[in-house]
């Protein structure tokens, strides 16, 4: 605990050294906008009212008090049916026209929580009241003493049940719903007041009446943010959201197409909004968190585990954004019911469409062409599939020669280097829904993407020497769930599969037939061309001696059954569960020179195990202000017969309306893993591994994360101090040796750890048609290899020490401007010397400003947007990976040091149609 504080106070030192580096920049300008917006916000507040109503509906009255003037309403339409007013108000507070109207009509109001609670008497001698409620449910028995308030939450549009909806009630005691919409709140009151909300869907406050039946129908109306706006009393201005559960984010993949971007569909680039969430570049990218490798997240579509989320050398991802419906991540100190992962949690669950009507969605940007489209097979089942093509390889436009060609630049005083890419991808995604009852769920998933990428290289002087780069990618998976609500035990029962194919062919050699001081090669008129490939005809020729050939073939599966089963009693909620996780992988890597003197490599490795699990867990309320959960996960290795314990807690508190202090801890066990493998030129490849019978390799990491919620009006700041420990870890390091007058490389393993540590901060406003968001992130990740180093620490490859998102969004009437500014400090990279010593050197920082406009109309049941974005705006090149291409000759071979650099100043289209 010691270290911890120290790290604290050290934290709080590099804290005042960032701020002074980024004082009289854009972060100071931040502050002071948001000082004056929440000065604006609060002058805002004391709106007064001029309003008139000449024999208008009830209903529409409030809806326009609601619009106008900013006052929250919640009451039962149906109540109110045939309910006309005639009033008039001049200058009036709020308050004062409650008052005319509680005087006037036979109508009671009561505020909760900002929010007046509506209730039509009966008439006005009889002072018997009717409740309102969000669902007109026959009449029930009043229950003397304590009752409970149960309820199913759905989407009114599609019918499919929502989970982790907050539900809040007046004393600011909450819940969320489970993966069946399902919530229950224990009480004394005879009328319960209370809200629901969920992101991306209008708020709705209601309560629970003393005659209202249990479990009560609860719908809510999404916000249709690809249609115009017309008659609504919110407008859906939020991406994140942070929800009862303090460890979980949701985030809107909906409203995130607005924000400007490569691809509108991509929903992994905009979850590096989250501070702590990055998205790595090459091969083998992904979504890092808080430093971590993406191996080490466990990314759930559906119940299918994601091995791999990138697309296009990880410029785009897997995660279609146009099929995913809710999104939550979980960056650190999650509870006992998920394991297996050291770093954090994405959980996704896509689209299951209405059961009354087809629906369809199209879209199509520079990159590719997407559809959605779901069809109601019967009353209570209903399929829905995505389809995403690329086509880049069929249509060379501005961004994919920007892409694919222009972003690798060679060091001053290198050869000149050309690149003739071939890439494309695709992902299908189908999902059925079925709903045997109203407290039961049947879902069945799958899952396939496919990657295809190929970059021909050429470089010389007088003579043209080439590389050539192939990989090639299938993932694929499938998923069944059932879940059982009966009274107030919920079961259910989840499994997944995902099985991963890659493979890699690289070459290398000299080009033939070229005249002295050109570097384009003689064409060879016999040379026969291949349509699918390479867009340079000298790969397909006979115009290359091939003097080098490394090959590598990986598989890696994953099995998930998982069994789980909940009760709420009092101010207990019971949980347990039990399954087990089955991983295997194959991997062989060979390189072969037919000439000179470069070492021989080669690696091969093959593996398989299954781990059980068991967890208990118990969250406890003893207080409206207190919530304690404590929790404990067993893993168990039947073949190597080795248990793993791992306690988990939290501890949150709440101590006035908006203010959460929460701490999470736990221990996390992993078992299949990437680890990295350094070649003799310092290149870092990630490759796939289990622990071998000793144990050696299992991640062991150690959560620590502190931190603080403020939610007031407009405003939402959300701080979190974290600190992770991870043992465990393995590296594979090339050394050199020579048999048979060869010289060949073989490969050592080394063990170390890993201290993740820092501070991320958000902080949103929202006022009138704007919204503004600031994401910062201040970490510091090092690793430890006995053996490397010296033994010294060294900054973890995914590291950046500082990261700023700072986003603007302003939407009026259909039309969305928005922009977005993102800063990152250097990334570490390994360089060599000539002595073969390793050192470490940052790349320069990153910076990029992008603007987006986006409209969009509606007619009927037909709705369409279209937009466009403006990437890079101040044209800045930004190096994201310094890569080698090794390259051998009939006399040896060397290493041609290259720069990848993000994407220069790009206009980017999309457009998007819908038949809802």
């Amino acid at each position: 605990m010691l270290c911890f504080y120290k790290f604290i106070l050290n934290l709080v030192y590099r804290l005042i050294r960032a701020i002074r580096y980024l004082a009289g920049t854009f972060l100071k300008s931040l502050v002071v906008l948001l000082f004056l917006l929440a000065c604006l916000g609060s002058a805002g507040q004391s709106k007064r009212v001029t309003y008139s109503a000449g024999n208008t509906p009830f209903t529409e009255v409030l809806e326009d008090l609601s619009r106008q003037f900013g006052m929250k309403f919640a009451y039962d339409a149906s109540a109110f049916e045939g309910a006309h007013v005639t009033f008039s108000v001049e200058n009036q507070t709020a308050e004062q026209v409650i008052k005319l109207l509680g005087d006037k009509y036979p109508v009671r109001f009561r505020k909760v929580e900002g929010t007046w609670m509506v209730i039509r008497l009966q008439d006005t001698g009889n002072r018997k009241e009717q409740p309102v409620s969000a669902a007109v449910p026959p009449p029930a028995a009043v229950k003397p003493s304590g009752r409970i308030v149960s309820g199913y939450v759905t989407d009114a549009f599609t019918g499919e049940p929502l989970v982790y909806c907050n539900i809040i009630t007046g004393n600011q005691r909450g819940t969320v719903t489970n993966h069946l919409g399902y919530f229950q709140i224990e009480t004394t009151e005879k009328e319960l007041p209370f809200y629901i909300s969920h992101l991306g869907y209008q708020r709705l406050d209601t309560l629970a009446g003393a005659q209202s039946a249990m479990p009560m129908r609860i719908v809510l109306q999404p916000f249709v943010i690809l249609m115009e706006e017309v008659s609504v009393t919110r407008k859906e201005k939020n991406i994140l959201e942070l929800g009862e559960y303090s460890e979980k984010i949701g985030f809107n993949p909906a409203q995130s197409a607005h924000m400007p971007r490569v691809s509108n569909d991509d929903l992994a680039n905009m979850l590096t909004l989250i501070p702590g969430v990055n998205l790595l570049g090459g091969s083998g990218g992904g979504l890092s968190i808080r430093g971590g490798d993406p191996s080490e997240n466990l990314v759930l579509l559906d119940g299918i585990p994601l091995l791999e989320t990138g697309h296009m050398l990880g410029n785009v991802s897997v995660l279609n954004a146009s099929f995913i419906r809710q999104a939550f991540v979980s960056r650190g100190g999650f509870d006992a019911a998920s394991g297996d992962r050291a770093a954090g949690m994405v959980e996704l669950t896509g689209r299951s469409g209405p059961l009354t009507h087809p629906t369809i969605d199209v879209s199509a940007n520079l990159m590719n062409g997407n559809v959605v489209a779901n069809f109601p097979v019967a009353r209570k089942l209903s399929l829905t599939g995505a389809w995403r093509r690329s086509y880049i390889d069929q249509w060379q436009n501005h961004l994919s020669e920007k892409l694919l060609k222009e972003s690798r630049l060679t060091q001053p005083g290198e050869y000149d280097l050309d690149v003739f890419p071939a890439v494309w991808y695709d992902d299908i995604n189908l999902k059925a829904s079925l709903f045997p009852s109203d407290n039961q769920m049947v879902t069945i998933g799958f899952l396939q993407g496919k990657d295809f990428q190929l970059l021909d290289y050429e470089a010389g002087e007088k003579q043209v020497v080439y590389r050539n780069e192939m990989a090639e990618s299938l993932n694929r998976g499938y998923s069944f769930s059932w879940s059982l609500q009966s009274g107030q035990w919920n079961h259910s029962l989840a499994a997944g599969y995902s099985r991963l194919n890659q493979q890699r062919n690289h070459e290398s050699g000299r080009q033939l037939n070229v005249e002295p001081g050109s570097q384009t090669p003689k064409k060879n008129p016999k040379a026969k061309k291949n349509p699918k490939a390479n867009p340079n005809p000298n790969a397909q020729s006979n115009n290359r001696n091939k003097y080098e050939t490394d090959y590598d073939s990986t598989v890696v599966r994953e099995l998930r059954l998982d069994w789980r089963t909940d009760l709420k009693s009092g101010i207990f909620t019971h949980q347990a569960g039990a399954g087990f996780v089955e991983n295997a992988y194959n991997f062989d890597y060979y390189a072969a020179r037919s000439q000179g003197n470069t070492p021989v490599d080669s690696l091969s490795s093959s593996l398989r195990q299954s781990i059980g699990h068991l967890f208990l867990q118990q969250v406890l309320e003893p207080a409206d202000v207190f919530r304690i959960r404590y929790g404990l996960r067993l893993n168990y290795n039947q073949a190597y017969r080795q248990l793993y314990v791992q306690p988990r807690g939290g501890i949150e508190y709440t101590p006035d309306e908006g203010i959460k202090v929460y701490y999470h801890s736990g221990v996390y066990r992993q078992f299949l893993s990437r680890i990295p493998r350094v070649d003799s030129f310092g290149n870092a490849d990630m490759v796939w591994f289990l622990p071998d019978s000793a144990g050696t390799g299992v991640l062991n990491s150690l959560h620590h994360v502190l931190g603080f919620r403020l939610e007031k009006g407009g405003l939402l700041v959300n701080g979190e101090l974290y600190s992770r420990h991870t043992g465990g870890r393995q590296w594979l390091f090339a050394q050199q040796y020579r048999k048979a007058n060869i010289n060949r490389i073989h490969y050592i393993t080394l063990n170390g750890e890993e201290n993740n540590r820092g501070l991320d901060l958000f902080v949103q406003f929202r006022h009138g048609n704007f919204t503004h968001q600031a994401a910062w992130s201040l970490s510091d990740s090092k690793e430890k290899m006995t053996g490397f180093y010296n033994d010294e620490w060294f900054p973890s490859l995914n590291h950046h020490r500082h990261q700023l998102q700072v986003n603007e969004m302003f939407s009026y009437r259909g039309w969305v401007l928005s922009a977005g500014w993102a800063y990152r400090s250097g990334q570490p990279r390994i360089i060599t010397s000539e002595n073969g010593e390793y050192a470490f050197r940052r790349l320069d920082y990153f910076s990029q400003l992008d603007v987006g406009l986006v409209k969009t109309i509606r007619i009927g049941k037909f709705a369409a947007s279209g937009g466009a974005s403006l990437l890079n705006v101040l044209n800045r090149t930004n190096i994201v990976e310094v890569d080698y291409l090794n390259i051998s000759t009939e006399s040896g071979g060397y290493s041609l040091q290259t720069n990848v650099s993000a994407l220069p100043f790009m206009p980017v289209f999309f457009i998007r149609m819908q038949v809802l």
